[in-house]
């Protein structure tokens, strides 16, 4: 029979507490019953136990599916080659039970890790889960400010990292993602220098700078996109928005166009303020050009015939050259190694009077080059004259050649193309004084203003040339 006052089985009641000490051991795995990190299929199965009450049962497909789609409850997969702690090849020795457990308690635990440990509990302990809370959030950006800092390796394969013999950019968008043999050529903007007032650029009008006007009608060009940047000459060339970014960036070679359209600019003002044009006149890259290649002994004129027959260029009206006391002009000095390859940009200037050819030279670290070419005028220009049967020049005897000193030097070496500019307009003005002031610290304000006096010579278009050839043909 059934006493109701014999005592109650000593069993049931030991083993509840016993369970509880257990669990009450300070361990990042306590929610699991263990001071050992739980593998990787224990974890998935203790992650998915308890969902079947509310999930419904599922075949295996259908676990699997359910853990990726809840982002909540969700665990990354660990491999099993993944440690929480950066290993070191000093401590790959094998370690007892005692301190693999040691080492345990002491490791930072992941965030995203510790989700589902803390889930469960809440369940079991509400009271003692509570602290373990806020040692991940600390330890947040103790992980994730190495990671910012740690430096990457540069590749030689990767394209986004700039790869030796690339151009240097300054302050310029880079599009690095195109490979080195077809990078395009960065935008440049144009950042005009002080003094700017009220978004005017402020400019005061001298042979080194321009006038207020013409740099804030360049500047509003130059903000437009780079697209939709299309201006057309005096000399009837559309030239695309790179024509003026090459004259605003300093140290950027100028070619041929950008010398044309230069003196093109100076032909034209100075004709209406000066008379001193009548003495000498400004001709184009091409006219040395054609003395440069002249072959001795040539019988036919050829090009340059155009230049002495006044027909060339196109602005310099119907005198012949001959006709002049002479001709200023920028040339084109070639490498010694190629001589296809142009190096270097001088100022030529040739009396006919005194048969003598001044040469205006800002880098005498190229004088060898020089001379070799001006040597070959020296003879080549009185030939052409004889060949063209003119009977107002010299052309017995070779042209004698002075190299002037005393000129404004560039130090940089990559600017004397700008040079050669200022040099032919001091010269085309009758005022060799005003060569002074030409030097390396003026030299934005220079290249200023050659490319907004060459802006304020022509017209904005908004037909690309492309479209302009379709509709002319």
């Amino acid at each position: 029979m059934f006493d109701p006052a014999a005592p109650k089985e000593s069993v049931q009641q030991s083993k509840r507490p016993m369970r509880k000490r257990k669990k009450a051991v300070k361990s990042p795995y306590t929610a699991f019953g263990s001071t050992d990190p739980p593998s990787k299929k224990q974890r998935t199965k203790r992650e998915t136990k308890g969902r079947k009450g509310r999930k419904g049962k599922r075949g295996k497909k259908g676990k699997k599916d359910h853990v990726e789609s809840d982002p909540k409850d969700s665990v990354p997969p660990i491999d099993d080659d993944e440690v929480h702690v950066e290993s070191d090849p000093k401590d790959s020795a094998p370690k007892d039970h005692a301190t693999q457990i040691d080492d345990v308690i002491h490791q930072e635990v992941d965030p995203k890790e510790s989700e589902p440990e803390k889930s469960e509990s809440k369940e079991s302990e509400p009271k003692e889960s509570e602290p373990e809370k806020s040692e991940p959030k600390e330890s947040e950006p103790k992980e994730s400010e190495p990671e910012k800092s740690e430096p990457k390796e540069s590749d030689p394969k990767d394209p986004a990292i700039p790869l030796d013999g690339d151009v240097p950019v300054q302050s310029t968008v880079v599009e690095s993602e195109i490979p080195t043999g077809q990078r395009k050529r960065p935008v440049y903007v144009w950042i005009p220098r002080e003094p700017i007032i009220m978004d005017n650029i402020v400019r005061a009008e001298s042979f080194v700078e321009t006038t207020t006007r013409k740099a804030n009608a360049l500047f509003k060009f130059m903000q437009k996109p780079r697209e939709e940047r299309f201006w057309i000459s005096r000399l009837n060339h559309v030239r695309k928005s790179r024509f003026f970014e090459d004259f605003l960036q300093e140290g950027v070679w100028l070619k041929d166009n950008h010398i044309d359209e230069a003196m093109h600019e100076i032909r034209k003002r100075v004709k209406k303020f000066s008379p001193c044009h009548r003495k000498y006149f400004l001709c184009d890259v091409r006219c040395c050009e054609y003395f440069k290649w002249w072959e001795m002994g040539q019988k036919e004129i050829g090009g340059v015939g155009q230049y002495m027959s006044g027909d060339l260029p196109l602005d310099g009206g119907s005198r012949k050259l001959e006709h002049y006391k002479g001709f200023i002009s920028v040339l084109n000095i070639p490498s010694l190694a190629n001589p296809n390859i142009g190096v270097h940009w001088v100022t030529v200037k040739v009396d006919f009077t005194r048969t003598v050819i001044e040469v205006y030279d800002c880098n005498p670290n190229m004088k060898e080059a020089t001379v070799k070419v001006i040597h070959h005028l020296s003879r080549s220009i009185p030939d052409a004259f004889r060949v063209s049967g003119t009977g107002r020049i010299d052309v017995s005897n070779k042209f004698s050649i002075d190299f002037v000193s005393g000129i404004p030097q560039n130090e940089t070496g990559s600017e004397c193309g700008v040079y050669s500019i200022k040099y032919a307009e001091a010269l085309y003005m009758g005022e060799p004084k005003l060569l002074e002031e030409v030097n390396d610290e003026v030299i934005y304000f220079i290249r200023e203003k050659l490319a907004c006096d060459i802006f304020a010579n022509g017209q904005e278009v908004t037909v690309s040339p492309e479209e302009r050839q379709d509709s002319s043909s």
